[in-house]
């Protein structure tokens, strides 16, 4: 499955380093629960008794903890307290009773739309009581959450104790997206592979979802769907409209730069865009809120947009300015000034400068130019 590495580095920590709370964090369809049910499998053996408890439709904390509490009593314990508090006590003495391994999967269904990524939504916050206690509480049992995004606390309990960790997943390389693909009858040279897996950032679900049009449109000849150019559409659409969707409007205007300059941004270059409208210690909380939900990259030159992210976030900011000049009211305009002289050129070269535009890629159309 082309992840042995991730695979490997989970078994650890569940089976030798013993961590109390992990999380396994990454965009949607990038094999996060693939990844963590081979895991759990592998460390089944370890564990008293593993439960796997999905989040997607929003079930109350106190019914999840009334669950897992039966679940790890062997349905013996039926005299639930009625507090929150009470049921996280109970559940820990049965962390502590026995090894007990926890997944609670889908974690971002039951974090807050519309502001910094990690916060759990209103009535929600126990599910936040439940992973500090995991974190900060001895016990002999395994805390493992899977999301989308990652806990606005979590960096603070890996810092404070060797007990947490995250492991925030990475694309696939090209042989295991050949793998992934291999039924699909697409066929091209080494290079034409290479710069496919680049372009949807090795992440098998959106490279599933663009094979049925490879194939059905294009005769599954790579070189000719390259050609296009065009790589966001349909369901990979779909996909990036349930992250974007949740984004705070500090979040979407740094996307919105960062794909309007197509090129790495140091700390210093989004403030000096953002300024005065939003002061420097929010621009670098919004940047590290981005980074928990994994929709933007970070190297020595700056912050960046993956490819198929940067296409998708150009897309929406044309079509989005359009509908606003057409309807007379320029929000958008307004927040990000598109027009600014310079906007959209790529730093001059020089010693340790790295451009992330593609190769032969124009700046944004509508949006940037020489003025």
């Amino acid at each position: 499955m082309g992840r042995a590495p991730e695979l490997a580095q989970l078994d650890r920590w569940l089976l030798q380093d013993r961590r109390r709370l992990l999380g396994v964090f990454g965009l949607g369809g990038i094999g996060k629960t693939f990844l963590t049910r081979r895991a759990a499998l592998d460390a089944a053996p370890g564990f008293t008794a593993v439960k796997w408890v999905l989040l997607q439709d929003g079930p109350p904390p106190d019914e999840v903890l009334a669950e897992c509490i039966h679940f790890f009593s062997g349905y013996r314990d039926t005299d639930l307290p009625p507090s929150t508090a009470g049921r996280l006590d109970r559940l820990l003495a049965y962390f502590r009773q026995a090894r007990c391994l926890l997944i609670l999967d889908k974690l971002e269904a039951i974090m807050q739309p519309g502001r910094s990524a990690g916060h759990f939504r209103a009535g929600y916050e126990a599910y936040g009581d439940l992973l500090g206690t995991a974190a900060e509480t001895e016990h002999r049992s395994c805390l493992v959450v899977i999301g989308r995004e990652q806990p606005h606390d979590m960096a603070r309990w890996e810092v404070q104790s060797l007990r947490a960790a995250s492991l925030h997943l990475r694309g696939m390389d090209v042989p295991a997206a050949q793998a992934i693909l291999q039924d699909a009858r697409i066929a091209g040279a080494p290079e034409e592979w290479a710069a496919l897996v680049a372009h949807y950032a090795g992440n098998p679900l959106m490279l599933q979802l663009a094979a049925a049009p490879i194939r059905d449109l294009y005769a599954g000849r790579l070189d000719a769907f390259l050609a296009e150019e065009r790589f966001a559409f349909g369901d990979v659409n779909d996909l990036l409209d349930e992250h974007f969707g949740r984004l705070a409007t500090g979040e979407q205007d740094i996307m919105h730069w960062l794909a309007v300059e197509r090129t790495a941004l140091a700390v210093t270059d989004l403030v000096e865009h953002l300024l005065p409208r939003r002061p420097v210690g929010d621009v670098r909380s919004t940047l590290a809120s981005l980074l928990r939900r994994h929709l933007t990259d970070r190297d020595a030159a700056g912050f960046f947009l993956q490819d198929i992210v940067l296409e998708y976030v150009t897309d929406r900011l044309v079509a989005r300015m359009a509908d606003e000049l057409m309807a007379g009211q320029p929000d958008l305009f307004r927040r990000v000034a598109a027009a600014q002289p310079g906007c959209g050129r790529a730093p001059a070269a020089g010693p340790g400068t790295v451009s992330r535009r593609a190769p032969g890629r124009a700046p944004a159309p509508g949006l940037a130019g020489d003025g």
